[in-house]
């Protein structure tokens, strides 16, 4: 429901598995099509990340960075019952996207 993209280009020098370890949020990510995937639960939303890297014509290697922060059953469940002030709970979702895009852009700039 809330997702974005970031990338960046970076030395060919450093590896993948730092830059990867730099990301906020992430404990363990499964390696899956040379991308590096974390799916997260927290008690209102779910949280999937993905990591991808390639090589540019310029010898410098790009990282991409996809997540989704999506509302889980109990939110949903809470904005329907509790409509209209229920759907205030999707505020939580869409700050915790924004949190995780604003450390990701100072910790990978």
């Amino acid at each position: 429901m809330f997702t974005g993209l970031f990338s960046k280009k970076f030395d060919s020098s450093i590896k993948f598995e730092e830059i990867a370890n730099s990301i906020p949020s992430i404990d363990s990510a499964k390696t899956r099509n040379g991308c590096l995937e974390y799916y997260g639960k927290e008690s209102l939303y779910n949280k999937k990340i993905k990591i991808s890297k390639c090589d540019t014509p310029d010898g410098l290697q790009k990282i991409i960075i996809e997540y989704n922060f999506s509302p889980n059953i109990f939110s949903w469940i809470t904005g329907i019952c509790l409509f209209p002030f229920g759907f205030l709970i999707f505020i939580i979702t869409s700050n915790a996207k924004n949190d995780f895009e604003d450390e990701i852009s100072s910790r990978l700039s």
